[in-house]
């Protein structure tokens, strides 16, 4: 059985996108408002063949209305998570990816700064 919090949060999500109301999709779905209603308050997910056609409207696969998806990082989550990769990285490999990449001698000095303090 699927999450009906899930699917309610990202049909609702969808409709934002498409600014569409409760009727609109009860409309493209053939059935009550009142259903939609039940949908969007989490009480209840649609059959297959409703999903099916609200997969269809939206061009989006299943998953995408019956699975939580991870949030994209917003721009600062973005740079921290690449940082924090490259970071990891063995140092002896970080220098090789620095000096491939053309990295000025001040970028490599702090490089060797850093090792030194390790």
């Amino acid at each position: 059985m699927y999450d009906k919090r899930i699917f309610s949060a990202n049909l609702q999500h969808f409709m934002e996108i498409h600014k569409e109301t409760q009727a609109d999709v009860a409309k493209l779905l053939g059935i009550s408002k009142s259903n939609v209603t039940s949908y969007i308050k989490g009480e209840q997910v649609p059959r297959m063949d409703k999903i099916a056609i609200l997969c269809n409207h939206y061009g989006v696969n299943v998953s995408d209305l019956l699975e939580r998806k991870k949030a994209a990082p917003d721009g600062a989550e973005a740079d921290k998570v690449i940082i924090d990769f490259v970071l990891s990285l063995p140092r002896d490999r970080l220098r090789g990816i620095l000096l491939a990449l053309g990295a000025p001698a001040e970028v490599l000095a702090a490089l060797d700064q850093q090792d030194t303090e390790q």
